[in-house]
């Protein structure tokens, strides 16, 4: 289920375009790319004949090749190109060269596209591998290269791959602590890349949050080796379980202290504190919420244009949380129909109470139940019940809301 879009009167919502996967033979250039990858498999062949099949110049053309295939939606074709390139290049120029990570990263995309998770996590694994024996952990240039491979086991958990998906979540969490941790080393605390490293901790901490029964399996002993293996390597102090409350509190009082420090920011300062009332109140601490809330209100009630950015801010309910990524879930969604799972996709529009705690009281259906969507309204109806929403905030206060209506795009 998507994250609701809340209905206003005489307005019809305008839901975001569900991704959906495009035919390569509509491009106008296909025609094109397949004439060029005739020329170049053409080409591949006679350097062959003429340099022996590990010739050094294959590695331009294959790779030249593979983006084409890949283009092309020829993503068996592309794997095998890019791999035959890896090859190649190893061969001639030693096996941890850096000139192979636009290749990897070309395979990756196609055993993505064809959903080869064992191939995928195989490669991104093996990409950070690379570039950590070419640059060394501490370079700075590891920093993208970390938060890389960490969403790639945000994704690899949303998908579903891996036999303990709770250490899919400790092992991102550890990434994205690293990375924070290389961030502020190399760049300072007042480095936008810090604030990014601190939202997917808090991400990744709500993931645990939903799913407490996975988090646990990262703590079983035939886990317990790898995750200290990763921690060790990642010079990571701490246990390898994936956190949940603190290490989001943690981070969110982070991202609070940047934006305090910043004056131009005001609104991005409330926000900021929002957020941390957010994350109290869906751990049920509910006065430190109010409190949060009261200092956001007050932040933005003394600004000249105040009465606009608390509307903004306060003047409709939000689902909670209001800082989550859905890249994940997007992602996942992507690989299942790029794989060829019949996901259909349909809306319902609901109406409920939301009580100044942000509970869902009072939830009714208002669109058709019928025999063909039964089931899946049900389902829906679940999420909606245990759903939390940020309340509205009035003079500082938050207030009940009654009757709203949502609507949400479920999958099936």
């Amino acid at each position: 289920v998507e994250t609701p879009l809340l209905l206003q009167p005489d307005a019809e919502p305008q839901l975001a375009q569900p991704f959906q996967l495009g035919n390569p033979e509509d491009d106008p250039e296909f025609g094109a790319r397949m004439a060029s990858i005739d020329l170049y498999s053409n080409s591949v062949t006679e350097l062959e004949s003429d340099n022996g099949v590990w010739g050094f110049g294959l590695v331009e053309l294959l790779a030249s090749l593979a983006d084409l295939q890949q283009q092309q939606g020829q993503h068996l074709e592309a794997i095998n190109s890019f791999d035959r390139a890896i090859h190649v290049n190893r061969i001639n120029s030693g096996l941890h060269t850096v000139e192979q990570i636009p290749l990897i990263e070309g395979l990756i995309e196609s055993h993505m596209a064809v959903g080869d998770w064992g191939k995928t996590d195989l490669f991104y694994n093996y990409l950070f591998y690379v570039q950590q024996k070419a640059y060394g952990l501490d370079d700075p240039r590891m920093i993208s290269e970390l938060d890389r491979l960490a969403r790639w086991n945000i994704q690899a958990f949303h998908i579903g791959y891996g036999d303990a998906l709770g250490v899919r979540l400790a092992a991102a969490q550890m990434l994205f602590f690293t990375g924070a941790r290389m961030t502020i080393k190399h760049f300072g605390k007042n480095d936008e890349r810090f604030v990014d490293f601190l939202l997917s901790i808090a991400n990744s901490a709500n993931l645990v949050r939903l799913n407490p029964d996975l988090a646990v399996e990262a703590t079983e002993s035939r886990y317990i080796a790898d995750l200290d293996r990763l921690r060790l390597s990642l010079n990571q102090g701490g246990g390898s379980r994936p956190r949940g409350f603190n290490a989001g509190k943690d981070a969110l009082i982070e991202i609070v202290t940047y934006y305090s420090t910043a004056p131009e920011s005001t609104y991005e300062f409330a926000e900021a504190v929002a957020h941390l009332g957010d994350w109290y109140l869906m751990f049920r601490y509910r006065q430190t919420a109010a409190r949060n809330y009261q200092e956001a209100w007050d932040l933005l009630s003394q600004q000249e244009d105040g009465a606009e950015l608390i509307q903004q801010l306060f003047g409709q309910v939000k689902s909670l949380p209001t800082f989550a990524s859905e890249e994940g879930e997007l992602a996942a969604r992507s690989a299942a129909l790029n794989d060829g799972a019949g996901l259909n996709f349909d809306s319902a529009d609901f109406a409920f109470d939301v009580t100044e705690n942000g509970v869902v009281r009072d939830i009714r259906l208002l669109s058709e139940e019928t025999d063909a969507n039964r089931s899946q309204l049900l389902q829906v109806r679940r999420v909606v019940r245990d759903s939390l929403f940020r309340p509205v905030v009035k003079d500082g206060k938050r207030v009940r809301s009654d009757n709203l209506q949502f609507r949400f795009r479920y999958w099936y």
